[in-house]
């Protein structure tokens, strides 16, 4: 029986999920995946079954890293709303830099494939689930600490931070300029301002009244 080949599983993902992020899934062909792993096509079905199950594969890759980092840096913050401040603010700023047009693997994923595949559809929205509950977890802890109006519901804010979310990631993809996907954070870190109780709302951490 043939040794299986040996390589750097994160490395090989990491180059995968690069290169479907920047062509999408039906444009990157199997000879594109083995010019960027390094990887021969038997070596690709062997260790990943086929191009869907390298691409899923590729989904948990990055959906897995995307989770530890927003918890990462909205634990880093004494005040929970301020963590949802900088996340917002990296969106504008650490993530255009980085990625220009290509916007969020997950919500491109989601626009190109998710409709017509029901295994990348649920991969998909089990992270977007996972990122929703560290939200939902920030505005539950901002509520138990008066940081919130009585009666805002958590989950409710932590869906709109979503559909904010989802927004901007869509005008970037389509190549909004900063500017206006600063906008759209002003409007909504606005907002959140306004959810402060009334003794709190004044200027703080980029957020006004």
């Amino acid at each position: 029986m043939a040794r299986p080949i040996e390589f750097d599983r994160s490395d090989v993902l990491d180059r995968a999920t690069r290169l479907f992020w920047d062509k999408g899934y039906c444009a990157t062909s199997i000879s594109d995946l083995v010019r960027v792993t390094g990887l021969n096509p038997g070596s690709i079905y062997g260790a990943f079954n086929s191009k869907e199950g390298l691409f899923l594969t590729a989904l948990e890759f990055y959906g897995e890293h995307s989770i530890q980092k927003l918890k990462a840096l909205l634990a880093g913050s004494d005040d929970p709303l301020r963590g949802i401040v900088f996340f917002l603010q990296q969106l504008v700023d650490e993530h255009w830099k980085r990625t220009g047009q290509r916007g969020c693997f997950l919500v491109n994923t989601t626009l190109e494939v998710a409709p017509h595949n029901r295994k990348v559809k649920q991969r998909v929205m089990r992270y977007f689930d996972g990122i929703e509950q560290c939200f939902a977890d920030v505005f539950e802890r901002a509520a138990a600490e008066a940081l919130l109006d009585r009666g805002q519901d958590p989950v409710a804010l932590a869906k709109f931070l979503m559909t904010t979310i989802w927004g901007i990631r869509v005008m970037q993809r389509l190549g909004t300029d900063k500017a206006g996907l600063q906008k759209v954070v002003n409007e909504y870190l606005s907002y959140l301002g306004r959810q402060r109780p009334t003794s709190k709302r004044k200027p703080r951490h980029g957020m006004e009244n």
